[in-house]
Formats: C-alpha cells, sequence, structure tokens
C-alpha cells in the first residue's frame, strides 16, 4: 500500500524521477540505448538535466521508475534507504505512544528527552517552551488523574506524525479555570506532530470535547 501510495505522488511531482519518466514518454525525450528486466527489453531515458532513468519492470507503466543504475549495488543502496526509512517512521510512531504513556502516568521526565527545548504549541492559548508543555500536562493530569489517551489510528509520513486517539478521565479537579465536576469525559483529538532529531518540536490538535 505505502509502495502505491509513493508511487502516485512520483508520477504528478516535478520535482521526482517518476514525473519525468512520464514527461519523457508523452514527449519523447531522449533515449540511450536499452536494458533488460526480467528478460525483456526496457528503454533507458534521459531527462532534461541529463538524469539517466531506467523503468523497472516487465511494461512500461506496470511499476514505478528509478534512477538508472550501473551495478546491483546501487539497487542495494536504494532499498537500504527505504528500509531506513520505514525504521524512521516506526521510531517516530514509538516516540508518540512513549508520550502519551508519559501524559497517562504523571512521568514528566520523560519530557526532558523526547520534547524539544523551544517546542512550538499551536494550540490556542498555549506557550511555547518544553516546560510550558510540562506545567500543561501537570494540570491536566491533577483535574484528571484516570486519564487514558487510547489510540486509534496513528500515521507517520516524513517528519510527521497524525494520531487520532480517545480522551477519558474523570474530572475531579480543577483545571483551566474550570471547577471539577465530578463527571466523565469521552472526547476524540487529532494531533499532529514535527519530530526533528528525536524529539516532538511542534503540535498541532483538533479536539471534540462537546
Amino acid at each position: 500500500m505505502a509502495s502505491s501510495i509513493e508511487e502516485n505522488k512520483a508520477l504528478v511531482d516535478p520535482g521526482s524521477v517518476g514525473f519525468w519518466v512520464m514527461r519523457s514518454l508523452q514527449f519523447g525525450l531522449k533515449v540511450s540505448g536499452s536494458t533488460h528486466e526480467f528478460g525483456e527489453p526496457v528503454p533507458r531515458l534521459t531527462d532534461p538535466d541529463g538524469i539517466v532513468i531506467k523503468i523497472v519492470g516487465s511494461s512500461l507503466g506496470a511499476h514505478a521508475p528509478s534512477h538508472h543504475t550501473n551495478d546491483d549495488s546501487d539497487v542495494e543502496q536504494i532499498s537500504n534507504g527505504e528500509r531506513g526509512m520505514s525504521l524512521n517512521l516506526e521510531e517516530n510512531k514509538a516516540l508518540v505512544r512513549r508520550f502519551f504513556t508519559a501524559v497517562e502516568s504523571g512521568d514528566f521526565h520523560v519530557f526532558d528527552e523526547i520534547v524539544a527545548q523551544d517546542y512550538n504549541d499551536h494550540r490556542v492559548g498555549q506557550g511555547r517552551g518544553r516546560v510550558t508543555l510540562k506545567q500543561y500536562f501537570a494540570g491536566l493530569h491533577s483535574a484528571f488523574a484516570d486519564l487514558k489517551l487510547q489510540i486509534s489510528t496513528m500515521v507517520a509520513e516524513g517528519d510527521k506524525a497524525a494520531v487520532l486517539s480517545a480522551v477519558r478521565g474523570t474530572h475531579k479537579g480543577d483545571f483551566a479555570g474550570l471547577r471539577a465536576t465530578g463527571r466523565e469525559i469521552n472526547a476524540m483529538a487529532f494531533q499532529l506532530y514535527r519530530i526533528e532529531s528525536g524529539q516532538f518540536a511542534e503540535h498541532w490538535e483538533v479536539a471534540d470535547f462537546a
């Protein structure tokens, strides 16, 4: 599924190899020789910047294009790069889970490791910085000691991680100017995080507490 998404992006991104492959096919740009993939001849194309492009697969359009490689070691490097990207995305997801666990448990010392010092929170009325974030969640945890953040869906791409989660707890203490009600809350929230150097650097939120 991930490969299909990236292939679709490549066909419309002017900065991508895939875009110029499609342009080459459309406008008859330079074709230099051929190579063989799976026993069939495949044309070798050159884009306007002189970059040689190779169509991978047994038929045009069947697979995503890639930069032409001189030997199999280049292909292996590409594969290793893809594995590295996948690993980084999983690490970003793990960082979100660690953050949510720290909020639930009230272990805000973890923030010193996973939140950037100049953390930029775009929540309305929320200030910048790790210290400000600690104060916010300390107050939230004090008011909702049984707070639970149950992740429904999480998606990571590049330096961003998006999370849809349930927010549940009992309002037993004052928080943000609201007196304790003793009522349970059961809301949904969408969080978007930007991650830099293994730390949360920026945050956006849309929540429904109605």
